[in-house]
């Protein structure tokens, strides 16, 4: 929801609930948006459990493409201040927050590395992610991501 707002823009978390189809179990988001659009979303959930602080398991996401990603991460970034000098303990908390989402997401980035050790073509399958991709390829080298993976990283031990 976060990566797909509504027409209006509002990128509000939708009301879930769980359902099974078949032997699989649906996370179906849906809900009135504040503009009075209808939302809906279902994504299957996968059998391997994973940690709140991470997106996904140990495979590439096929609902969310790198660029995507990497959109979500700068998202997070921006939103810690530059200097936690004067931070409270609840601010200081959030800036965590924010980092590890930042970090977490570039570590599915890199989950999109071909057998050459590069970011391809294909995990770029969105229309948003493509044209992110077309306008800024450089960002998308594993060697500048894993530079960032390892600023946040540096930045989570500092807060």
């Amino acid at each position: 929801m976060e990566l797909h707002p509504c027409a209006c823009g509002d990128r509000s978390l939708l009301p879930h609930r769980l359902v099974e189809r078949g032997a699989n179990l649906v996370a179906v988001y849906s809900g009135v948006c504040t503009c009075g659009a209808q939302r809906l979303f279902e994504l299957e959930l996968a059998e391997e459990v994973v940690s709140a602080d991470q997106f996904g398991g140990a495979g590439r996401s096929s609902i969310i493409d790198a660029a995507q990603f990497l959109e979500t991460a700068d998202r997070a970034a921006r939103a810690v201040p530059v200097s936690s000098a004067a931070l409270s303990l609840r601010e200081r908390e959030l800036a965590r927050s924010q980092v590890r989402r930042a970090r977490s997401a570039i570590l599915e980035v890199l989950k999109f590395r071909s057998a050459e050790g590069e970011i391809g073509d294909d995990a770029f399958f969105t229309p948003e992610g493509r044209a992110m991709y077309e306008s800024s390829p450089e960002r998308f080298a594993v060697s500048k991501l894993e530079v960032q993976l390892a600023a946040y990283e540096r930045l989570l031990r500092e807060l």
